[in-house]
C-alpha cells in the first residue's frame, strides 16, 4: 500500500510525491529471499518452512529501516531548528486514511520548536498520535518526512520555518 505526502512552506516551498512506499510494499522481499533458499530437496524445503515461521534477516532489515529512517528525521529536524528565527516556526502535519466502507479517519498535530531540547523526539511526541489515527505509523512515512524536512531546511535558509505536511492514503 502507498500513500500520498504533499508539503509547502515558507517563503516558496512545494514537495509532493504521489507514490511512497510503506511497510506493506517489503513483503516481495521476504517472499523473494524465501524462494532463492529453497533447495528441492527434503532438507531444503525444511529449512525454508523454518525461515518462514522465524525472524530472519528481513526482520532485521526492516528494524534497520526503521531506525535509520528515524535517524534521519532528526537530523533532520536538528537542522531546521538551528534556523535563527526558529524559535517562532512550526510544522503542521495532517495524516489521513480513506476507506471505502466508513469515515476518513485520521489526525492533525502542530510541532512548535520551542523550548527546542531534543527538536527531533518533541516532533515525534507532537505528530505520534496524529500519524497513529491515520495509520501512518511505518518506516516510509519517517523516510518522506525525514526528506521534506531536509529539503525545506535547504530551501529556506535563515527564514523561519513555516512547513505544512499532509499525508494521505
Amino acid at each position: 500500500m502507498s500513500f500520498k505526502i504533499f508539503a509547502s512552506g515558507l517563503p516558496n516551498f512545494h514537495y509532493t510525491n504521489d507514490n511512497c512506499i510503506d511497510d506493506s510494499d517489503l513483503d516481495m522481499i521476504d517472499l523473494l529471499g524465501d524462494l532463492q533458499g529453497l533447495e528441492l530437496t527434503k532438507s531444503g524445503v525444511i529449512s525454508t518452512v523454518i525461515d518462514i515461521f522465524t525472524p530472519g534477516v528481513v526482520d532485521a532489515m526492516m528494524k534497520v529501516a526503521r531506525i535509520e529512517s528515524l535517524h534521519l528525521l532528526n537530523n533532520a529536524v536538528s537542522s531546521l531548528a538551528m534556523k535563527t528565527q526558529a524559535e517562532s516556526g512550526w510544522i503542521f502535519v495532517s495524516a489521513m486514511e480513506s476507506h471505502l466502507l466508513w469515515p476518513t479517519t485520521g489526525g492533525t498535530a502542530k510541532y512548535e520548536f520551542y523550548p527546542c531540547v531534543n527538536p527531533g523526539l518533541e516532533l515525534m511526541q507532537q505528530i505520534g498520535p496524529a500519524l497513529d489515527a491515520g495509520n501512518m505509523t511505518n518506516w516510509g512515512v519517517l523516510r518522506e518526512l525525514a526528506i521534506c524536512i531536509a529539503k525545506y531546511g535547504y530551501h529556506t535558509g535563515s527564514d523561519r520555518p513555516i512547513l505544512n505536511i499532509n499525508l494521505s492514503r
